[in-house]
């Protein structure tokens, strides 16, 4: 029996013999910790939905919740364009988060001055996406124009009749020089160039 074997039935018997104890304690580890989480989340608080409210209405719900808050002025954003002034945007936190008592909450607002940015800055953007609307049209347009011409350029070359109407042009040319050159050999007078 070589080495590899018996080093490996050894540490098989000394598993098995270890295993029930290992077991038990990964358990009870796993218990504990499982039950360590759930009793550090079970204090935990939901924060309140308090977008849209007005922001002297804000303090008195936050404060029974218990939580600690500020109020932050809000940059604009065209989002923030349609919105009523001194109203709450938005929580951080987010509304309905879980989170532990005391936690602090920053309750962003937007002030007159804030949603007349953000209506500029709305209204900017509009602008910019109809300029961009109206380039893809006029792209649009060009390359619809281009199809055409290119379809019509291709219709006139493709002619079967003016194609026939060529064939026979350059046959005809064909043939008359032969019989010019044919002439030519005949009576032994070369042909008249007109240059």
């Amino acid at each position: 029996m070589g080495k590899g074997k018996i080093v490996g039935k050894i540490a098989a018997k000394a598993v098995q013999s270890l295993a029930p104890d290992l077991a038990v304690t990964a358990a009870a580890g796993a218990a504990n910790i499982f039950k360590n989480t759930y009793d550090k989340h079970q204090a935990y608080v939901k924060v309140p939905d308090v977008s849209g409210l007005s922001i002297e209405d804000i303090p008195p719900i936050l404060q029974k919740a218990k939580f600690n808050f500020a109020s932050v002025l809000a940059e604009p954003d065209k989002r923030y364009a349609e919105k009523r002034p001194n109203t709450v945007l938005r929580t951080a936190p987010h509304a309905n988060a879980s989170v532990p008592p005391e936690t602090f909450i920053k309750v962003f607002y937007a002030d007159e001055d804030v949603i007349n940015a953000s209506k500029a800055l709305a209204a900017e953007a509009s602008e910019k996406k109809a300029a961009r609307n109206e380039a893809a049209k006029q792209l649009a347009h060009k390359v619809e124009d281009t199809a055409k011409t290119t379809t019509v350029g291709l219709a006139h070359k493709l002619n079967p009749k003016k194609l026939l109407k060529k064939k026979q042009a350059q046959l005809i040319r064909l043939l008359t020089r032969k019989t010019k050159i044919r002439n030519t050999t005949l009576t032994g007078n070369p042909p008249t160039s007109k240059i």
